[in-house]
């Protein structure tokens, strides 16, 4: 048995432990035409760089790992998505540990501006032209909130009061003056 005591040191390497990073935070999500943007917050990484966030738009069933990797906010998903179909978003952060905890899910519902609506006909009154319309077939995935109107095609104005009714009331002509209407649907 050998009594002198422990032997000398071997040489000196670096390591640093870490882990799988924090849950990130979505803060909000924007949507777009078959596309949602989501802005988060940055997770702790856990001692590691992040090297991608995965994405769920179905409440963690499946991931999405974008390529190429997205590393900072925000995260655009533009895959396989339907115009007012909403969506349980969920993010998670990946670093050399692997992937860490989902974020909470939140709600979102792409869509884009609405189709033109039709114009049936326009009847006259005193200073004023009521223009009739059907709405747009397509809404473009949101319920259309008010109309706007242009007079010889200058700028759009918007429908004041708010309104989504037939028909449209334009005021303040002139008399015995013919004017041209095009009509917009906003979502």
């Amino acid at each position: 048995i050998n009594m002198h005591g422990p032997s000398n040191p071997s040489t000196a390497k670096t390591g640093t432990p870490y882990t799988v990073p924090d849950a990130p935070t979505i803060t909000t999500i924007t949507p777009g035409n078959q596309q949602l943007t989501v802005a988060f917050s940055t997770p702790n990484n856990g001692g590691n760089p992040i090297t991608n966030y995965h994405y769920s738009t179905n409440n963690g069933i499946n991931w999405t790992i974008p390529n190429p990797a997205v590393i900072t906010s925000p995260l655009v998903i533009t895959t396989d998505l339907i115009n007012g179909t909403s969506y349980n978003v969920m993010i998670r952060a990946e670093n050399a540990g692997g992937s860490g905890t989902a974020s909470s899910a939140v709600s979102g519902t792409p869509y884009t501006v609405p189709d033109a609506p039709t114009i049936i006909t326009i009847t006259p009154g005193n200073h004023q032209l009521s223009v009739y319309f059907t709405p747009p077939l397509n809404n473009g995935g949101n319920q259309i909130i008010n109309y706007h109107y242009s007079i010889n095609n200058g700028p759009m104005t918007a429908n004041n009061p708010i309104s989504t009714d037939s028909p449209l009331i334009i005021t303040g002509l002139i008399n015995s003056t013919s004017y041209a209407i095009n009509i917009s649907a906003e979502n």
